[in-house]
């Protein structure tokens, strides 16, 4: 008979003291020293170290063509909105030319009624 973890009662878990814990571990046959194990460890330090100012150079290099990239379309984006307020300026320009010459036909067109 099976017994569920919802069930209570016992389960056949058995709670082993440090003893047989450290006794259950096992250990390699062909222990270095620890100064070797030392050395190891700094030379795998070492490598993941270069690897990771190479990685923040690469980083960086990275950043520096966003900030260019960036600084660029900023550039882009003024120039733009200058165009389009000179091109509104054109246009209001243009708007008041036309009306001022409508306002000058219809007032020759006027006097040229009254002389008749």
């Amino acid at each position: 008979m099976s017994t569920f973890l919802t069930q209570k009662g016992n389960l056949g878990i058995k709670k082993l003291s440090d003893e047989e814990v450290a006794e259950s571990i096992p250990l390699p046959i062909n222990r270095q020293s620890q100064v070797t194990d030392l050395v190891e460890a700094r030379k795998v330090m070492d490598e993941v170290q270069e690897l990771l100012r190479m990685k923040q150079a690469e980083y960086r290099e990275r950043m520096e063509a966003c900030d260019k990239r960036e600084a660029a379309l900023n550039a882009k984006q003024e120039k733009t909105r200058e165009q389009v307020a000179r091109f509104a300026l054109f246009m209001k320009q243009a708007e008041y030319r036309e009306r001022m010459e409508a306002c000058d036909k219809r007032e020759a067109a006027l006097n040229a009624k009254q002389e008749k």
